[in-house]
């Protein structure tokens, strides 16, 4: 009987560390059950990691979300009920959790009875307790955009410059992680990818994620419209990089000087070249035989790659055509046109002038099914030039049914 005390408290103490740490294996289990999307079994459990502590903000949390997204995927009432149901306990245990309101946001959107009065309550709830968290300013936006001003409070203009904002938020050199999903769910509101532009920060990094998402979805005209702002982006953060691996250098900080440099070769190579960049003029004309200026050429004189004659691609290659420029300005004129595929995608190209082995941009165009003449800006010394159109979109072989290019005659004219 002497020690009787002491080990009913330790044997009190054991049974309360296995609760624990039952409590805690349930919790573990239910936040990987969260993440790999198996919403029956996160809600599971986390309701038993519930039953050693009623209160953990966590597993109400993980609960109410294992709900509601079970609510998105399967439209149950009963889930939006009870994922409604544990973020109010939520709000109550933690009001200052900036997260919580945009839940009951969430839910009181899709409140089948269509009362949207607290919603916007508690948008600007939300927003109060963290108004510089990008993640929660892009999921109000969005919110805002699925259901209008009306019932959240929110502009599509001030939504838009919202996500615009949050997006910009990020580490140097390096893009949000919010970017792609912020773009899918846009699309997904919207359907007009127009729309969408305003919101990509005018910074090379995020505008590439734009072009790839852009090439992804095959929006070839936006991706046509958008394709010098790029060029001029990557320019400017090319040089941007050197300068600042220089300034590492001077300061005898070899080896991030080195990694800088490195990052800026990425944006030399593949894309871009330097020379492009230094000068506008096309120097030094290519040694051909010296003839009358090129005005007007018909669409038989395209050459393949081989030297046949080919103004019909059907998969990804290049035709071209021997040009002669004057010195100064002209403007190049090509009709173009495209079979579409069968998911209605049509031909995207790029345009180059050779001169020797070095290839110079000159711009791409979105063709249609239409005959169109696309015009380009060119200046150059004067003498003979390799015009290269590339079928960037073409299918990988001819087997496939992909779009099909179709090129027209060619005109050139002197800008004075």
């Amino acid at each position: 009987m002497k020690y009787f005390g002491l080990r009913i408290f330790f044997a009190a103490w054991f049974c309360f560390a296995v609760m624990k740490f039952t409590g805690f294996v349930y919790a573990a289990q239910a936040l990987q059950a969260l993440e790999g999307g198996d919403w029956n079994s996160a809600a599971q459990k986390a309701e038993l990691s519930l039953r050693w502590n009623q209160n953990n903000p966590k597993m109400l949390e993980t609960l109410g979300l294992s709900y509601w997204y079970n609510y998105l995927s399967n439209k149950g009432l009963d889930k939006l009920k009870a994922s409604d149901r544990v973020f109010r306990k939520l709000s109550e245990v933690m009001p200052l959790y900036s997260k919580v309101w945009l839940y009951r946001a969430w839910v009181q959107a899709y409140e089948p009875s269509g009362e949207t009065k607290s919603l916007k309550i508690f948008l600007r709830k939300a927003q109060s307790l963290e108004p510089k968290n990008p993640w929660l300013a892009i999921e109000t936006s969005l919110l805002g955009l699925r259901k209008g001003e009306a019932a959240t409070g929110i502009s599509k203009d001030d939504a838009l410059k919202q996500i615009h904002w949050a997006l910009s938020q990020h580490y140097r050199n390096q893009t949000s992680p919010y970017l792609e999903p912020t773009l899918n769910e846009l699309w997904k509101i919207s359907h007009q990818v127009d729309w969408m532009a305003p919101v990509i920060p005018d910074e090379a990094p995020s505008f590439e994620k734009w072009m790839q998402w852009l090439q992804k979805k095959k929006f070839w005209k936006r991706y046509a419209q958008d394709y010098s702002q790029w060029h001029e982006l990557s320019r400017d953060f090319y040089f941007a990089l050197i300068r600042r691996g220089d300034d590492f250098l001077r300061r005898g900080e070899s080896s991030r000087a080195l990694a800088v440099h490195r990052a800026a070769e990425r944006w030399n190579s593949g894309y871009f070249d330097l020379e492009k960049f230094q000068k506008k003029k096309l120097e030094d004309p290519e040694t051909r035989p010296s003839i009358s200026p090129s005005t007007e050429l018909p669409k038989n004189v395209w050459q393949g790659e081989a030297g046949e004659p080919k103004n019909r691609l059907i998969s990804r290659g290049v035709a071209g055509v021997l040009v002669q420029l004057v010195r100064g300005r002209q403007e190049i004129e090509i009709f173009m046109k495209s079979e579409p595929s069968e998911e209605g995608e049509e031909a995207f190209v790029r345009i180059w002038l050779w001169n020797h082995n070095i290839p110079h941009f000159v711009g791409v165009a979105a063709t249609t099914k239409e005959w169109q003449p696309y015009r380009f800006e060119v200046e150059s010394t004067g003498g003979g030039r390799w015009l290269q159109v590339e079928f960037f979109n073409g299918s990988e072989n001819k087997a496939t049914s992909g779009p099909i290019l179709w090129l027209g005659a060619l005109k050139l004219r002197s800008i004075p």
